[in-house]
């Protein structure tokens, strides 16, 4: 064989090795980010939803005497039984519980009520914290 035919025979078989671990390294980098997105959206979505809960039950109970509003103590973690009930068409959310306390302020003139919101994410437990004071009616 001449020295022109060496040259020009292709690519070698490290070449070949070199091209492949070039491109794992790539595919890992993107794989991983994919991943990361992932998560981060599980988190987003499930934060802004016990946002929203939370927004709703503080409505209802804004709409309501303060006197018809009775403490639900339950709820310390994920087993208990208070979960959201919102209308049937927004569907079910047994992830999510809540605990509410009202203890009275100011002369027993105004309530605070305080409603904590307790979820899951990624596997870890999590929970929020939402305050009202409300005024009550004499």
């Amino acid at each position: 064989m001449s020295a022109r035919n060496r040259r020009e025979s292709g690519f070698a078989l490290i070449d070949a090795l070199l091209a492949v671990a070039v491109l794992s390294v790539g595919l890992v980098a993107v794989l991983d980010a994919f991943m990361t997105g992932g998560a981060s959206l599980e988190f987003t979505k499930n934060t802004l939803i016990a946002n929203l809960l939370a927004q709703s039950k503080m409505e209802q109970y804004n709409s309501v005497p303060s006197s018809a509003i009775s403490d639900v103590t339950c709820c310390t973690d994920l087993n208990s039984t208070n979960e959201f009930t919102p209308a049937s068409s927004e569907g079910s959310f047994p992830a999510f519980k809540y605990e509410m306390q009202k203890t009275s302020e100011v002369a027993s003139y105004v309530d605070r009520i305080t409603l904590t919101v307790h979820y899951r994410v990624m596997g870890k437990d999590k929970k929020m914290v939402y305050t009202m004071l409300k005024g009550k009616k004499t």
